[in-house]
């Protein structure tokens, strides 16, 4: 007997290190971002990041675009980016010793396998490249129908993030439409005429999309069902006759136009420059992100307003400490709340006048609850009187834009003034400023910090991005500034938090507002509905 417990032991000891070894490797996709753009010539080009935790020891990862749907895939760039920042331009390549990529085409699917040595680390895997002739052009929509990532052994992708653009236009909102069709939780969708954006947590499917926009932005020819050819050529010639005079038409008008507006522009010394450090000036960021996008106001002027109050003193944040203590305890009924201050006189700004009139509807004794809003907008009622005071805000803020002065006619077309057009080119050299630390090109003190994260939110649009700036803002607050009543609710996780709810409340009372045949978003499906092409997943090897 002894014998046997002694040879027992013998093996023990020399399995269970191989044992451990083995239970310990693993790996986590812990982000998925893809920044898709549609092209006039039905191609789609994608920009994509995979952020990738390896624990032990790893030689890699792959990726798998299926084709099915499109006419081929090109990748135009392969990177990585390690965690400090630094990233790395990977070539294609085989037989090579780290750092490089192999591509095969020869099948439905576009294969790559990266081969880039990782042990107990993390890496964010960039992609780019190009869908070809994904798209399809109907005689009245424009349709992309396609599936951008699906789960490969049943590793689920903890937070994802989907952009949709097209390229230098807006969607017309008279035709816009999307359906999403993902396996995930916490799904929130934004959307308006640049683009819509889908935000969630525990992929464990696909990532898919069905989208209806206008058919003119595409210049290629129309997919037809059972039309004869001969009365189809007839009815192409006279239409292209037509649109050849409009054509001709316009494009003396335009050159008329230009050079008015450029012997306009002529009488103003404009911004010439490349940076501007601090905010150009004091204006509340409704106003901006009318003057950057000049026809619309964005959802994300909503949660901007509210910290500028914050900002102006006309709110406080209820009880920071306690929760503070909340979110770094990771509960998932994470709140924000806010108390008005009565002992200060409504604003002067019709715009913010009507912001804390409209927000007075879901406050209880002088305090705002976020989650109270999103509980409101969760019935129908509550979701067209969201839907009605938004709409009355945004016309608020523009009436307030003509009464400053923002525009002029020229040519009978409106366009900015002189003056706001230069305010506008200041903005803009703001926004690169806040880029360059969202692109890690800039690791400099920041001393402004509630400033730049007012103006953030309608200046950055995607959310990855915002979480990139503030880990920048995180890495300057800890070392050059404390915590005050003035600037504690700014900070991540508090900024992040709010905007989360805000885009929160926006996709309830969008869903229920735009239910039936209208425009805007048609509803989330599971994937296991979706029958478009595309589709492939990801691994580590």
């Amino acid at each position: 007997m002894k014998k046997v417990v002694a040879v027992l032991l013998f093996f023990s000891i020399f399995l269970s290190p191989f044992i451990v070894k083995a239970d310990s490797k693993s790996y986590t996709i812990e982000n998925l971002v893809v920044n898709s753009t549609i092209l006039r010539n039905g191609d789609v080009y994608v920009e994509e990041e995979l952020t990738y935790y390896f624990n032990g020891d790893f030689n890699g990862i792959y990726r798998n675009l299926s084709k099915k749907g499109a006419d081929n895939i090109t990748i135009s760039e392969v990177l990585v980016e390690d965690n400090k920042g630094n990233v790395i331009t990977l070539r294609e390549d085989k037989g090579s010793n780290n750092n490089y990529y192999e591509l095969d085409n020869s099948s439905s699917l576009s294969k790559i396998k990266i081969f880039s040595k990782s042990s107990n680390e993390r890496k964010t895997f960039i992609f780019k490249y190009t869908i070809h002739g994904a798209v399809v052009k109907r005689e009245d929509i424009g349709e992309l129908y396609w599936a951008f990532y699906e789960v490969e052994n049943n590793i689920p992708v903890n937070t994802f993030e989907l952009n949709l653009s097209l390229n230098s236009a807006d969607f017309d909102m008279s035709v816009f439409k999307h359906w999403g069709y993902v396996d995930g939780k916490n799904l929130i969708v934004n959307y308006n005429e640049k683009g819509f954006q889908i935000n969630g947590s525990n992929l464990t499917g696909k990532l898919g999309v069905k989208v209806n926009f206008q058919p003119d932005y595409l210049d290629i020819p129309i997919t037809k069902k059972g039309q004869g050819a001969i009365i189809g050529l007839v009815i192409l010639a006279v239409v292209f006759i037509f649109v050849f005079a409009i054509v001709v038409y316009i494009m003396r008008k335009n050159k008329k136009f230009k050079a008015a507006v450029n012997s306009y522009r002529a009488r103003y010394m404009h911004f010439n420059g490349d940076l501007v450090t601090m905010a150009p000036s004091d204006m509340a960021p409704a106003l901006v992100d009318l003057l950057i996008n000049e026809n619309y106001v964005s959802s994300s002027a909503i949660s901007a307003t509210l910290f500028y109050l914050c900002h102006k003193g006309y709110y406080t944040l209820e009880n920071p400490s306690h929760i503070k203590n909340e979110f770094s305890s990771k509960k998932n009924n994470q709140d924000l709340v806010f108390k008005r201050n009565y002992q200060m006189a409504p604003p002067e700004t019709a715009h913010l006048k009507y912001f804390m009139r409209w927000m007075s509807k879901y406050e209880r004794n002088g305090v705002l609850a976020l989650k109270t809003i999103r509980s409101k907008v969760q019935t129908r009622s509550g979701a067209l009187d969201y839907k009605t005071s938004n709409a009355q805000f945004d016309q608020t803020v523009k009436r307030e834009a003509k009464e400053l002065g923002f525009y002029v006619n020229i040519e009978n077309k409106t366009i900015l003034s002189n003056e706001y057009y230069d305010e506008k080119l200041k903005w803009k050299a703001y926004k690169k400023y806040l880029m360059s630390y969202v692109n890690r090109k800039n690791m400099e003190p920041i001393e402004s910090i509630d400033e730049m994260l007012i103006y953030a939110s309608v200046l950055i649009g995607s959310q990855n991005q915002l979480k990139k700036l503030l880990d920048s803002v995180n890495n300057s607050v800890y070392s050059s500034n404390s915590f005050n009543d003035n600037l504690f609710y700014y900070y991540y996780p508090f900024f992040m938090t709010n905007y989360s709810l805000w885009g929160g409340i926006n996709y309830e009372a969008n869903k229920d507002y735009s239910s039936g045949d209208g425009g805007g978003f048609g509803g989330f499906s599971s994937g296991s509905d979706f029958g478009g092409g595309g589709g492939g997943g990801s691994g580590a090897f």
